[in-house]
């Protein structure tokens, strides 16, 4: 089997982690080889898989929702890719979306060869393609089957070219509704969006009112460029403030607002192709929480002690938020979406006190758990200050952990 990363490799946005592609065309590789476009694809639109890299041991990344062979105005496979619902699909097409990877690369078997013509090679040599001897034998690859398309980061050819067209309308919409819903909980936040959203707006209304007249003017090109520039800059802080919108526990808000801009906060993620955010914040105390006798023996909480056989899906924010508080650490936003997020538990679930052997059971786990630098960093003051002000423990008995 051959990999090839194609040399014009196309990208259009279209929708929900969607993205169009040209996964191959006729132009001589990096492999001194010519790929025909005639395709055996009855097997790869059996199992349409999108890796990484061409990494077969591990799995896939997306999938190939539709694919084809063009033939005007040079013959071209072509592909609509859907990233999956993972960590990894999400920041590949966060990646793509944002021109940090511009390339794809065909995994797939030759069926009929032959060597390449003193014409085709002088063709591709005119055409600026360096051939090297020592290394390829110069090939045109008539009929082959394709086995699989590889989101890759570097091309086979250093010309790759790259078409990236952003759902304008769906995000502004999303973008929109998410800025109205923090009006009264996150002014601020609420502002800077709009601001962003409406300079946004105008640049875009410049593009369009650019490409209704002589695009092949100098001037013109280089007003498009500078505006493009612009729209970029302007998408990256929006981007940017989103990432730092959390609202854990805000008093001011009630729980509809917070299980409204939760839900909101993940379409818009999911929407701009952003990647999950790994950091998380150290929770509030639970309220008029009470040491635990010194003696008493801890025992790790389980969702049952909190739910009362109810799923973490079935309890109501304000549950879930006194939950939190339990904890030494939770991922970004008011509350995780499961439960197995959370980390490091030292208050009893009955009634939030905290237990002695709990904290020294959390500093004990912190060193095998795994968390953001600066986030270890207000977790280990968190139970430091338990254990000082809560029980009395001098500085100097303070475990090593948490003063590390």
């Amino acid at each position: 089997m051959e990999t090839r990363a194609q040399d014009r490799t196309e990208i259009a946005d279209a929708g929900d982690r969607t993205i169009q592609v040209t996964a191959s065309d006729e132009t001589v590789d990096r492999f001194d080889s010519i790929v025909r476009q005639n395709w055996k694809l009855d097997n790869f639109k059996k199992n349409p898989v999108i890796q990484f890299a061409h990494s077969y041991n591990e799995v896939p990344v997306g999938k190939a929702t539709a694919v084809w062979i063009e033939k005007r105005p040079t013959p071209r496979l072509r592909m609509k890719v859907k990233f999956a619902e993972t960590d990894m699909g999400r920041e590949l097409f966060s990646l793509y979306r944002g021109g940090y990877m511009r390339a794809f690369s065909i995994g797939f078997m030759p069926l009929e060869s032959r060597d390449m013509t003193s014409a085709e090679i002088k063709r591709a040599t005119a055409a600026g393609h360096i051939f090297n001897p020592r290394l390829f034998k110069p090939l045109v690859h008539e009929v082959s089957e394709l086995y699989e398309l590889s989101a890759v980061p570097v091309p086979g050819n250093p010309n790759a070219l790259v078409d990236v067209k952003l759902g304008a309308r769906n995000q502004f919409q999303v973008l929109t509704q998410l800025a109205d819903t923090c009006t009264s909980i996150a002014p601020q936040f609420s502002m800077q969006l709009r601001s962003y959203l409406g300079e946004s707006a105008k640049v875009s209304e410049y593009i369009r009112e650019l490409s209704r007249v002589d695009r092949r003017a100098q001037k013109n090109i280089g007003r498009a460029a500078i505006a493009q520039d612009v729209l970029a800059e302007l998408d990256r802080k929006t981007k940017e403030i989103i990432r730092k919108l959390t609202v854990p526990a805000a008093p001011r808000c009630t729980e509809n607002q917070l299980a409204l801009i939760d839900a909101q906060l993940e379409t818009i993620t999911r929407k701009l192709g952003l990647p999950r955010n790994t950091s998380g914040f150290v929770p509030m105390n639970p309220e008029n929480y009470r040491k635990a006798p010194r003696g008493e023996e801890w025992r790790v909480p389980g969702l049952h002690d909190f739910g009362q056989g109810r799923s973490w899906g079935q309890l109501s924010l304000g549950v879930k938020i006194s939950v939190v508080r339990c904890y030494a650490w939770s991922p970004l936003g008011s509350v995780p979406h499961r439960f197995c997020d959370l980390r490091l538990p030292h208050h009893r679930a009955s009634d939030g006190a905290v237990v002695f052997a709990g904290v020294l059971e959390a500093v004990k786990q912190l060193g095998e758990t795994k968390l953001p630098a600066e986030d270890r960093k207000k977790v280990k003051a968190h139970l430091a200050r338990h254990l000082m002000f809560d029980f009395q423990v001098l500085p100097s008995d303070v475990p090593k952990e948490v003063c590390r």
